[in-house]
């Protein structure tokens, strides 16, 4: 079962969460402070990913709405998955075939707000030229980030799951207290957290719970399918 968590935000974070069992480390790496979740500058996204890059996997989002600073963003950090999350931006055939030709190693994972049914089609649609989705909780107000601690209808997650075509990962509220139930609803890929295993008080070198990570993990692991 792959374990994402959101955000990292320095070394020794990482590397304790790689030994808590986390499988993808989720930067928020910025150009200028945007007042989002976890920001970090480019230059500790840099350092973290060359010091886990044989160890785990790292994932960047981007929040940003205009393609070519997505693209540039890629192009500087060289993540082994690109989240694309804009909330007027969503990935389309060609940034990935642009993304496929110039950093052909990177997965591009597109993020599908799931508010009603109308989420399965526009998974499908994603799932045609993207290599992975992210299912997450959304409102008609909120198209962007995410990172509400809620969950959504875990059945519309299930039945994308069932038909999109790609590997999906559940996002949406998911902690301790949920994330195996989750798992045996919807049969997911991977599993990410991040509101439900931040620190209540985070500081500028760890914004996670390190136990509640740890436990996150021991979870999805017992709750995977076989």
């Amino acid at each position: 079962m792959i374990k994402q968590i959101y955000p990292i935000v320095s070394l020794p974070e990482a590397n304790a969460c790689i030994e808590a069992g986390v499988t993808v480390l989720g930067l928020n790496p910025v150009a200028r402070p945007r007042g989002s979740v976890g920001e970090i500058s480019y230059a500790r996204a840099q350092q973290i990913i060359a010091d886990v890059k044989d160890r785990c996997k790292v994932v960047v989002i981007a929040l940003e709405n205009d393609p070519q600073v997505i693209l540039e963003k890629a192009r500087l950090l060289r993540p082994d998955i690109l989240h694309i999350s804009g909330d007027r931006f969503c990935a389309d055939r060609e940034l990935v075939a642009t993304c496929k030709r110039e950093l052909p190693f990177m997965k591009i994972m597109q993020a599908v707000q799931v508010v009603d049914a109308t989420a399965i089609e526009q998974a499908k649609t994603f799932g045609r030229f993207v290599d992975y989705l992210i299912l997450d909780t959304g409102s008609s107000s909120d198209k962007g980030i995410g990172a509400s601690g809620r969950t959504h209808d875990w059945n519309i997650s299930r039945q994308i799951v069932d038909s999109c075509g790609v590997p999906v990962v559940l996002a949406g509220g998911l902690g301790c207290d949920n994330v195996q139930q989750a798992i045996r609803k919807v049969r997911p890929w991977g599993v990410d957290s991040m509101t439900k295993t931040n620190c209540p008080r985070p500081d500028g070198d760890r914004a996670k719970d390190l136990e509640q990570v740890w436990l996150f993990c021991r979870l999805a692991d017992r709750a995977a399918p076989q």
